[in-house]
């Protein structure tokens, strides 16, 4: 794989200053209505909004919730009680993939679905009257805010898309300025929080194109992850509950929406039966609704594993998607990752060679993966020791940002500033 790179990467903050320090001072604030508009493709926009949630009720915050498709019932798993607002999403071919035809398709009626969106959120923050306003990646949160004349801030690691296809090009090209009007709307947010690393080790840099006059007020506050600390006797207790103790645990997280899902996981249910029993394979498909699980050959397959961090935390290699809030976790608990991006879909392509640009990851093909590549990529990931002082070193730039601390300082700071000013 060649040296570590990512040492030898200067930083733009110091290791002992996180990105955010300037913001790092006791902040009083009287207590606040936080109305919380949360994106509901996936779970990496939700499962990171509950550690902020968390945070800001810890300091004696109330809350309040929209949401939609996956994110509902996940906020309703985690005691919260969202409104639930129109659907918005991206369409997926026969492989998985996203596409375009398909996508342009399914928003045919988007302006509809965003103004049927901004009216609920802005009947959910005058209803609460609410006093701050945080989206993750909710443009109708955003809008709905600044109709009301609410501070806003906005959690999100795109700031433009990337429209990527190998067919239909011409009507990617097309469309290619429509998709990027949402950067007009995060232009309106008062803050806007990065949930990753600082530049230069930035994941999600190639979906992060913010404009220079926008940059002063961006602040890079690391991985949305939850902290963990494990003793060695408490990580081999969980590995021995997935018969792990003398072979390596392999964790796949198979994420993104249902059918995108599905094509993944029946894939390795293909292999399940070929795959060597030198690995202990355990997949979830991340679906809270049901907690089904079977056991096939080496693979365990679980619809939903409640407490998937601390198995992170005990795997020796993680397999995923290129999803941001995965690789941040993996990142944030020191693992190595082998990335399986969806097809077509630009944010995860580009997350994931980023990833492996930066030492932490290798990258294989869904299209590609047969039971022999597989193993293959297994295998030359956990005897890469390049793979371990690269993950060793990001391991410890993660743990110097604020993660879900800072974002809830944050909120409180912005508010604190516009009282003042009013």
């Amino acid at each position: 794989m060649g040296e570590c790179v990512c040492s030898a990467i200067p930083l733009k903050f110091s290791p002992s200053k996180p990105p955010a320090a300037k913001y790092h001072e006791q902040i009083s604030c009287r207590k606040m209505r936080v109305h919380i508009g949360v994106c509901g493709i996936g779970l990496g926009h939700v499962s990171r909004t509950v550690l902020v949630a968390r945070e800001l009720l810890a300091r004696g915050h109330k809350l309040s919730f929209s949401a939609y498709g996956q994110a509902v019932e996940y906020l309703i798993k985690h005691g919260f009680n969202p409104v639930v607002v129109a659907s918005v999403g991206y369409g997926v071919g026969w492989d998985g993939g996203i596409s375009v035809k398909q996508t342009i398709k399914e928003n045919l009626l988007l302006p509809v679905k965003l103004a049927l969106q901004t009216a609920a959120e802005t009947a959910c923050i005058n209803d609460r009257d609410a006093d701050f306003v945080l989206s993750d990646t909710r443009a109708s949160t955003v809008l709905a805010a600044k109709a009301l004349g609410r501070p806003v801030a906005t959690i999100l690691n795109q700031y433009n898309l990337l429209l990527k296809t190998n067919r239909y090009r011409w009507l990617a090209e097309m469309t290619q300025h429509a998709i990027q009007a949402p950067t007009l709307v995060w232009d309106m947010s008062d803050l806007i929080v990065v949930p990753d690393l600082p530049p230069p080790l930035t994941i999600s840099e190639a979906t992060l194109n913010i404009p220079e006059e926008q940059k002063s007020k961006t602040v890079f506050v690391g991985p949305l992850v939850e902290r963990l600390s494990f003793s060695k006797g408490e990580v081999d207790k969980i590995r021995g509950e997935y018969d792990a103790e003398d072979r390596p645990l392999v964790l796949i997280v198979v994420s993104g929406g249902p059918f995108e899902k599905k094509v993944l996981v029946e894939r390795f249910l293909s292999m399940a039966d070929i795959l060597s029993d030198g690995y202990s394979y355990v997949l979830t498909s991340a679906n809270p609704s049901s907690s089904e699980m079977r056991k096939i050959g080496s693979l365990r397959v679980y619809d939903w594993i409640e407490d998937l961090n601390k198995l992170i935390m005990a795997a020796d290699l993680v397999v995923g998607r290129g999803g941001l809030t995965l690789i941040s976790k993996c990142i944030a608990y020191g693992k190595k990752m082998l990335l399986i991006p969806t097809p077509q879909h630009g944010e995860q392509l580009s997350n994931s060679r980023k990833a492996a640009k930066i030492g932490v990851a290798r990258v294989v093909e869904q299209n590609s993966l047969d039971p022999a590549m597989f193993e293959r990529a297994v295998k030359l990931a956990l005897n890469d020791e390049d793979m371990d002082e690269c993950v060793r070193v990001l391991k410890n730039v993660a743990e110097k940002c604020g993660g879900a601390s800072t974002v809830a300082e944050l909120v409180e700071k912005q508010a604190k500033n516009v009282s003042q000013k009013n």
